[in-house]
């Protein structure tokens, strides 16, 4: 262990060096004893080493390994965690933000303290996890309903969307819920994308508190917006036909019935949605609703897209050949000649 300490020692100044010696240490226990051996000669900003690492082009995979293990023994100064966290937030490895701030809570409330201050003052994008996590570390405990209401009347709209997130996140009285749901369909009014996506979010948790938050969805469902609507699969995809029933659910459905006006990214999820039907609930006749009402809107039997669709497809003729079969003569037997031309898509894929 003092070979390897003094190995790291001599290698500080060469940073993909430095970690690729920590990264060989074969245990965690080792590592902490080694990282405590090194702090008592010589304090080291391991986060600023980090990003010199990435700048140097080290693989952060690897830096993902170790980064949080090394707070404890760290020199924690707001400044580099923020460089370093806005280098891994573009490089699109937010997870490691998140793993390093958890640890800061547990090491240091003092730290964690400031750095909260600090974000809380000019807070941009990246840092609106990490956020959420000191806050809730901070304020939990100590009344955060009136911290939060607090964040609302901020200008910064990345606070404003830290504290619709963090609603969701803590325990709030259902008055305090209810006023939660008004802020929110205040916020609803500004027409903000960003807003939006996080009150959609936000509320797919909360409607576990209250369900008056349901009835935003039926709101976002009249939105035609492209952004919207893939928001909106998202979240009827995570639920998997738990909520199959309920009229905000089916609403959020059909509003998706559009199919030929989708991009691919919206288009996967709506198939994978009536993939879950099929699977979870065996519900075709759902299904055809669904189809109608795409007809109405949008007259999707002139261009279905049956490519981005293939799969849902393949699953229920060849999966559930039964309730496939059925699907078949309810659609002919109600002679309804566009809704007969949508399922001639279906006739072509499953002949091949």
């Amino acid at each position: 262990m003092i070979k390897t300490k003094n190995l790291l020692l001599k290698n500080i100044q060469n940073p993909n060096i430095f970690f690729d010696i920590l990264l060989s240490i074969p245990k965690d226990i080792y590592l902490e004893k080694i990282l405590l051996l090194l702090k008592k000669e010589k304090e080291l900003d391991f986060f600023l080493l980090a990003k010199d690492a990435i700048d140097n082009n080290y693989e952060v995979f690897k830096l993902a390994l170790v980064l949080d293990k090394l707070v404890f023994v760290s020199i924690l100064n707001t400044r580099t965690i923020l460089e370093l966290y806005k280098t891994l937030s573009y490089l699109h490895y937010d997870y490691i933000n998140l793993n390093i701030t958890e640890k800061i809570t547990k090491v240091s409330p003092t730290f964690s303290l400031e750095l909260y201050t600090l974000m809380s003052k000019d807070c941009e994008e990246f840092m609106v996890s990490s956020l959420n996590i000191l806050f809730i570390s901070l304020y939990e405990k100590n009344k955060p309903y009136k911290t939060i209401l607090e964040l609302f009347q901020d200008k910064n709209i990345f606070i404003i969307q830290s504290a619709m997130e963090i609603s969701a996140l803590i325990r709030l009285s259902p008055k305090e819920t209810k006023r939660i749901y008004e802020i929110f369909i205040r916020l609803m009014k500004t027409k903000n994308l960003n807003f939006d996506k996080t009150i959609l979010s936000s509320s797919n948790k909360m409607k576990r508190k209250n369900r008056i938050f349901e009835n935003i969805f039926e709101l976002y469902a009249k939105d035609e917006r492209q952004e919207i609507k893939y928001s909106l699969s998202k979240i009827l995809l995570l639920n998997k036909c738990k909520d199959l029933k309920k009229p905000w659910f089916k609403l959020c459905l059909f509003s998706l019935s559009s199919i030929n006006k989708y991009n691919k990214e919206t288009l996967r999820n709506i198939s994978f949605i009536l993939n879950n039907i099929i699977n979870e609930k065996q519900d075709y006749k759902i299904i055809i609703e669904f189809f109608k009402e795409g007809i109405k809107t949008a007259q999707i039997q002139n261009a279905f897209p049956k490519k981005d669709f293939s799969l849902f497809i393949k699953n229920f003729s060849q999966n559930h050949p039964i309730l496939f079969n059925e699907f078949n003569k309810d659609i002919k037997a109600c002679m309804d000649i566009d809704l007969i031309k949508v399922l001639s898509y279906f006739q072509i894929e499953n002949k091949h």
